[in-house]
């Protein structure tokens, strides 16, 4: 995903694990959460988590509705990685 500000363009990758997380803190299995987001299979709910697809941005809404956070949260830049410290090169 690409955003655009003005001239200066921010790429952002999915971020599966944060879908996970948010899954389990709402207390849903895959299986739930898929049925909850238009009947998807609780396979497709796994493979998104997994990294294995990329998720329609229909599918991101429905997740992000359901599971009542912002689609924002979902993104991340791809030299982020959420909830991990990351080190310059130079401290390692």
């Amino acid at each position: 995903v690409t955003v655009v500000y003005g001239v200066i363009v921010v790429h952002m990758r999915f971020a599966p694990e944060v879908l996970r997380e948010s899954r389990i803190q709402a207390g849903l299995t895959q299986a739930e959460l898929g049925s909850m987001c238009g009947g998807r299979a609780a396979g497709t709910i796994s493979n998104i988590e997994c990294g294995k697809t990329q998720p329609r941005p229909s599918t991101v809404r429905a997740l992000a509705s359901v599971l009542g956070v912002p689609i924002q949260r979902f993104y991340v830049r791809p030299n982020r990685v959420p909830g991990l410290v990351q080190r310059r090169m130079s401290e390692l």
